[in-house]
C-alpha cells in the first residue's frame, strides 16, 4: 500500500511532458492499470475495480489500450463473480478486437474466454459469447 500511495503521490501530472517519456511510455493509464493488478494480486477486486474504472478515464475510444482495458475490466469481473458484467465486457472486447486487434489480441481474448468458461460452466449467457468469438 506504501507503494501505491508513493507512485501516486509522486507521478507527474503531464508525463508526456517528462524528459523520460519518449523512452518509457508510462501515462495514467498505465499507473492506473497496474495499481488494479495489485489489488487483484493482493485479494481486493473491489479496489481494483475502482483503479482499472479510473484507468479507464485515460483511455479514449479510439485508442488501441481500450482492448487491454477491457481485458483487465473482464478479469476483475470475474473476480467480483459478476456474470453478466463479464459478458457485456467481453462482447465489447470481441468487438475491439475484431476492428482493431492483432492475433496476440485474439489469443489473449480465447485465453480469457476459457476463464470465463471454466468460471461459469454451463451459463448460456457464456456459450453464446464462444459463438460471437468465432465469427
Amino acid at each position: 500500500y506504501h507503494y501505491l500511495d508513493l507512485a501516486q503521490n509522486i507521478f507527474p501530472s503531464h508525463p508526456e511532458s517528462d524528459t523520460s517519456f519518449l523512452y518509457n511510455h508510462t501515462t495514467h493509464f498505465v499507473l492506473y492499470a497496474n495499481e488494479a493488478l495489485t489489488y487483484m494480486n493482493l485479494g481486493h477486486p473491489e479496489r481494483a475495480w475502482k483503479a482499472i474504472q479510473r484507468a479507464g478515464e485515460f483511455v479514449d475510444p479510439t485508442n488501441p489500450r481500450k482492448i487491454d482495458l477491457t481485458h483487465h475490466q473482464i478479469q476483475i469481473a470475474i473476480a467480483l463473480d459478476d456474470l453478466e458484467q463479464s459478458c457485456s465486457l467481453f462482447e465489447r472486447l470481441i468487438g475491439f478486437v475484431k476492428q482493431d486487434g492483432h492475433t496476440l489480441d485474439m489469443d489473449n481474448t480465447y485465453d480469457l474466454y476459457q476463464h470465463v468458461a471454466t468460471h461459469w460452466p454451463g451459463e448460456k449467457h457464456v456459450r453464446q459469447l464462444e459463438a460471437t468469438l468465432h465469427l
